[in-house]
């Protein structure tokens, strides 16, 4: 009995100093700031956390490394509620989730399950990381990041004042406030403001993206537009919501009366009423996006469906064109949504619009509206007018000259979607195509178009195809030229290089000024070679071209691509490694040429730093230190002065290294 009572006696001292500790942690005066700010954070509608178990859950996302067993990265939640089977969680980041457990035998990297962790403890440990820098307070955004490091920190203080931590939750709270991404300032006596924008960013980006969840139903997108609206009005996304809103409000009226009049068979329709019916349901058109960057194929869902309205109209063909054009400037939101990166706010919300213009393009192979950018849409880049001008042109020009002219006509273009116009024209009026295919190769200025055409010729038997295959070194653009010449050379190495010395020398010796961009295509073709012949002859006469030219010339012979520096054309197929030792000849020669074209200025990739005022020589001891790192080194970035000693430096190890030179 004494044994039994001692260990009460020293329970009930546990107990009684426990609730002391908690007393004294809520007798702590809040600040007023951090007062009214956690109350008005509790009242946005995000689930209370009080009484809430702190801890670590898988984050679902596996990695290996080298031969290891998979591992699994964790965050930490607070958990809302738990049964037998599942529990809610509400993150840092303010996602919630509801996870489904799984059993102890489960695999450690696919186990799903929470570890309990101290919350007072959680908060003192990283207010000492941070007091003793072993955590810095300025940083960089983190990928997939939607709710900044400040307004997480925000929550982590949130979360402990209302489990009765006030101690912590103020200097948490306080800390939050003097945490930077890079040079960034928060003004500290605007912190509201700040959690609106931040907390509203990150609404905005899941609110956007959660329109592509067929789940919901408009009227819950609806509310979650209305929340950010209403919680955030100073957040920057409040107009943005605000036509969410009036969009899918619109919406909804309209699919209810819609309702009471929608056909129950389609295929008894006619066709013009069958096409109206079909954009009507474009509104409800599902599609994904697979690559980034990429673009939101409406014509891509997970369900592998090929009987969506999309495609139906597709089906149809050239009778469902008409009334395509005339939506083409419909801001209707259809499920469909893209991105330039899935990991920042980028998200775009594809309209019926956008839906007419991707299916114009799958009946007609012609796409009116080009994107300029990779996270570009002919809604968000506000073209939808344009387009349909361009669109309605079109179309009347081809009802007067039919599809095989208009096929033909787009082919023989070289440009936009000439290369799927003449899949279409292959397919549908194969007497036509190698003509128009010749016409475009001729006359094409995208490098991508003329290699696809020149590689259909040269698979071709016609006579036509054969006899531009002949001559086509001579032949047509210098892109076209060089295009053939990466075909041919496989057959005649030798004849066919031999053929190209010949054009470049034509171009060069040329008395008359020329577009010297148009040329860099044989340099390009003179430079993946390595062919010493080749590489000697580009020194011809390329100190009376202009420095950009000059330039350029020098990234080819290194093998640079689009990436670099003067880099004037995209490549035109993979750059073999360069190993020939002229290469370097070349470019310690370039040493010599201090030619600069204006002020050229920008980033470095292999750096990681800015240069400005580049020359000619600046361009070959960059590519010198890229090929060989261990022999030469030049500091892209450095200044004039610098530089000199450098490239210097690099001529004298060369002389020193080929005294017969």
């Amino acid at each position: 009995m004494k044994k039994l009572a001692g260990k009460f006696f020293w329970l009930l001292i546990a107990l009684l100093g426990t609730s002391r500790v908690h007393a004294d942690n809520e007798s702590t005066t809040l600040s007023v700031e951090a007062t009214t700010n956690f109350t008005w954070f509790s009242s946005l509608g995000f689930p209370d956390v009080k009484g809430c178990t702190f801890g670590n859950v898988p984050a679902g996302q596996q990695w290996r490394w080298d031969n290891k067993s998979p591992a699994t990265t964790h965050y930490k939640v607070f958990i809302i509620s738990e049964t037998a089977t599942n529990f809610k969680t509400l993150g840092l980041d303010l996602i919630e989730a509801t996870l489904i457990k799984t059993t102890n035998a489960t695999p450690e990297h696919q186990w799903v399950g929470f570890d309990p962790v101290n919350l007072k403890n959680e908060a003192e440990v990283l207010l000492g990381a941070y007091a003793s820098g072993a955590i810095e307070k300025v940083t960089t955004p983190e990928m997939y990041e939607s709710l900044s490091k400040q307004a997480r920190m925000f929550v982590l203080a949130w979360g402990c004042w209302r489990n009765g931590l006030n101690s912590e939750a103020e200097q948490l709270y306080q800390l939050s406030k003097t945490l930077r991404y890079g040079i960034s300032e928060i003004d500290e006596e605007k912190f509201h403001e700040y959690l609106q924008r931040s907390i509203g960013y990150a609404m905005m980006w899941r609110a956007v993206v959660d329109v592509g969840d067929t789940r919901l139903t408009r009227r819950q997108l609806e509310g979650r537009f209305q929340s950010i609206v209403t919680s955030y009005p100073r957040s920057g996304f409040y107009e943005g919501a605000k036509r969410f809103v009036e969009q899918l409000q619109r919406m909804t009226i309209e699919d209810e009366a819609h309702a009471k009049s929608a056909p129950t068979n389609l295929a008894l329709l006619p066709v013009e009423e069958r096409v109206r019916e079909l954009i009507f349901q474009l509104r409800d058109q599902h599609g994904e996006q697979y690559g980034q960057p990429g673009w939101c194929d409406i014509f891509s869902n997970l369900e592998k469906n090929t009987n969506t309205p999309a495609h139906q109209l597709v089906a149809i063909g050239y009778a469902a064109v008409p009334q395509l054009i005339a939506v083409l400037e419909d801001e209707t939101l259809t499920r469909s949504v893209g991105y330039w990166r899935d990991y920042t706010f980028s998200h775009v919300a594809l309209t019926v619009g956008d839906c007419a213009n991707a299916i114009i393009g799958r009946i007609t192979g012609k796409y009116f509206y080009t994107r300029t950018s990779t996270s570009g849409y002919m809604s968000s880049d506000k073209k939808a007018a344009e387009t349909r001008k361009i669109a309605e042109e079109w179309w009347s020009e081809f009802r007067k000259k039919g599809e095989k002219q208009m096929l033909i006509d787009g082919v023989s273009s070289g440009v936009g979607s000439a290369h799927v116009q003449a899949e279409m024209l292959g397919k549908r009026f194969p007497e036509a195509l190698v003509p128009a295919l010749i016409q475009g190769a001729r006359v094409s200025t995208e490098a991508w178009t003329t290699r696809h055409f020149i590689s259909l010729l040269a698979t071709n038997d016609s006579a036509d195809a054969k006899a531009f295959m002949k001559n086509a070194l001579h032949d047509g653009s210098a892109l076209c030229r060089a295009t053939a010449a990466l075909t041919l050379v496989h057959k005649d190495r030798a004849g066919t290089i031999a053929g190209m010395i010949q054009e470049w020398e034509r171009y060069t010796n040329s008395v008359s000024p020329f577009d010297f961009e148009s040329s860099l295509p044989i340099a390009h073709f003179l430079a993946s070679m390595d062919s010493s012949e080749a590489i000697t002859a580009l020194k011809h006469n390329l100190q009376l071209r202009p420095a950009l030219f000059r330039a350029a010339v020098v990234n080819e012979v290194a093998g640079g691509t689009s990436n670099d520096h003067f880099c004037l054309i995209n490549d035109m197929r993979e750059r073999p490694p360069v190993e020939n030792p002229r290469v370097e000849e070349f470019l310690i020669a370039a040493l010599q040429d201090e030619g600069q074209h204006e002020k050229i200025s920008g980033h470095c990739p292999l750096d990681g730093r800015f240069y400005s005022n580049l020359r000619v020589c600046d361009k070959a001891g960059h590519m010198l230190k890229k090929l060989w790192r261990d022999r030469y080194h030049f500091d892209l970035c450095a200044s004039q002065n610098i530089r000199n000693i450098q490239i210097a430096a690099i001529k004298a190890a060369w002389k020193q290294a080929h005294p017969e030179k």
